[in-house]
């Protein structure tokens, strides 16, 4: 299991890294995630002070 990462100093954990500990599929994990966004609605700033976007390279 990778450890806590620092984005612009804040602690960080990856979406794959919560699936394991939760011993969920990650695209359950990625369903809930947009969910709550969406839910969120017009409340970007919000969604984002939660939730950083990135790209997973294999």
């Amino acid at each position: 299991m990778g450890k806590l990462q620092l984005h612009e100093t804040r602690q960080t954990i990856s979406s794959l890294e919560v699936a394991e500990m939760v011993r969920r599929q990650h695209k359950d994990v990625m369903r809930d995630i947009r969910n709550i966004i969406e839910h969120l609605g017009g409340e970007r700033k919000i969604a984002q002070s939660y939730f950083i976007e990135s790209i997973y390279a294999n």
